[in-house]
């Protein structure tokens, strides 16, 4: 605390500077336009990102310096606009006139829509993305600016929540799904949140209008079957080959043959993220979940694991004891070896999964693509309306494991109660079964180890064992050392 302290440095009311681990630097300050924390990382002159303590101070005041004038202008409007009201009073009949007469409002000009796009990108708030997504704002912006002046909005006193909404109306009943209803919104709102205050709005028009709800596509995911199974997690051990054909080419100087290019994919943290794995197949946990999960969930004594999931529909959260599987028992143990102050079971996958989830999903589905050869997701419509549905991804291992205890003859709603869903029905939540129900539901799941041809029990011995040498003295070594050789000459002698 007191090196984070150090690191922020500034006079109270300037906000807080924090440099992260990976050396960049982060601002924290309060938007007094929007009224609302902010946080951004610091970019030099050049669009770099600041790794001196100097070149943050300066983009932090730069930032503080472009709030401060987007306020006054702000505040110089509202000012005006009330003295104007004031003076009105009950005497004055026509307002409209009275308020045009004396305040107008401040550069009143027309929308344009390379100066909303300038405002837009010289704002040092704005976060650094993909060429695509930028041509995708810059595109819906053109739009929306053509249907304004196809219906009269020329000025920014004119473009008014009403207005937006209007907008947005018609795109939905245009047909598009609820997910491209709420790409064109989100891409709208960003455009306007850091460009309103400088072309004359007094706020995003965007602001009060909901995304829409999208249909929950989690019945197109398929489980897996056992031998996919031991495909995957043969991976793991034996590596994620892949081979790939390149097609010919005859394109001038780059004219080429067809060739074959082999390679081995190598997922980060990958111990890891083979238990992660372990996780979702053998107790149902999800990517989050599985990540996140502390040694203060887990009792390997009693071999369970026991957590709170937070149902964020009903605000209430449900208690989940799982019995921990054998096979899973093993990988847990090995993840001892690992074990910090964080707490975390898998700390590299914790840290990678709050700076960047989605990573995590991306080499899963690249596992089951090289390992399976399916493509993990799909399209369904027709040429207008195209829907990538997802069929394989790390929530297959969660469906594997209802699937295969349903398979067994499990009841659904003993399943519900294990892998922590609402369903079926609100008393579901009231019934409590027994540990014996519960852990039929666990030793439903198939090992996935003996079809990979390893002794469980050798492994998990030669654990026990190595952490004994590490721990043991020089004269327990020897013992150690002794009752070896008399082990190897009892074998000898009996022929074994």
């Amino acid at each position: 605390m007191t090196e984070q302290k150090k690191k922020r440095g500034r006079t109270r009311g300037k906000g807080s500077l924090i440099k992260q681990p990976n050396g960049r630097w982060q601002f924290w300050y309060f938007d007094v336009v929007r009224g609302k924390k902010r946080v951004v990382v610091l970019r030099n002159s050049d669009g770099e990102f600041c790794e001196t303590k100097e070149e943050a101070d300066k983009a932090a005041e730069e930032i503080l310096e472009n709030l401060q004038s987007d306020k006054i202008q702000l505040g110089n409007y509202q000012r005006k606009k009330e003295l104007a009201a004031n003076a009105l009073g009950d005497a004055v009949k026509n307002e409209r006139a009275y308020i045009e007469e004396h305040t107008p409002a401040p550069k009143e000009k027309k929308l344009n829509e390379e100066e909303i796009w300038e405002a837009f990108w010289n704002n040092p708030n704005r976060g650094r993305v993909v060429e695509s997504t930028t041509r995708a704002r810059r595109s819906r912006l053109a739009h929306f600016m053509k249907w304004l002046k196809t219906h009269g909005v020329e000025y920014p006193s004119q473009l008014t929540a009403h207005v937006a909404e209007d907008y947005m109306g018609e795109v939905l009943e245009s047909g598009i799904s609820p997910k491209s209803y709420n790409d064109v919104l989100s891409r709208l709102k960003i455009v306007f949140d850091l460009s309103f205050a400088r072309i004359g709005l007094t706020g995003n028009p965007f602001d009060g209008i909901k995304r829409k709800p999208q249909k929950n596509e989690i019945e197109h995911r398929k489980p897996f079957t056992h031998e996919q199974l031991v495909k995957i997690f043969r991976g793991f051990r034996d590596g994620f080959k892949y081979t790939l054909q390149i097609p010919q080419s005859s394109e001038g100087q780059r004219a080429r043959a067809a060739y074959t290019q082999e390679g081995e994919f190598v997922p980060m943290n990958k111990d890891e993220l083979e238990v992660l794995f372990m996780l979702g197949y053998h107790a149902g946990l999800d990517c989050e979940m599985g990540c996140l999960l502390k040694w203060e969930n887990v009792d390997l004594k009693r071999e369970k694991i026991i957590y709170l999931r937070h149902k964020t529909r009903n605000k209430r959260a449900v208690p989940i004891e799982i019995d921990i599987h054998p096979e899973l028992l093993l990988f847990l143990r090995k993840a001892e070896g690992w074990r910090d102050d964080g707490g975390y079971i898998l700390p590299n996958m914790a840290d990678r999964y709050k700076r960047n989830p989605s990573g995590i999903q991306a080499d899963a589905r690249k596992i089951f693509r090289i390992t399976l050869g399916v493509e993990t997701s799909e399209e369904k419509g027709d040429r207008q309306r195209k829907l990538a549905i997802s069929r394989y991804s790390f929530h297959s291992l969660r469906h594997t494991y209802a699937t295969n205890a349903a398979n067994m003859g499990m009841q659904t709603a003993v399943i519900a109660e294990t892998i922590g869903h609402s369903t079926p029905q609100t008393t579901a939540i009231y019934t409590h079964y027994s540990d014996e129900a519960r852990r039929r539901v666990v030793l439903a799941q198939p090992a996935i180890m003996d079809g990979l041809t390893v002794d469980m029990q050798a492994e998990e011995m030669r654990l026990k064992i190595a952490n004994f040498v590490n721990s043991a003295g020089k004269a327990d070594l020897a013992t150690i050392i002794h009752a070896i050789e008399e082990i190897e000459r009892t074998r000898r002698q009996l022929g074994k």
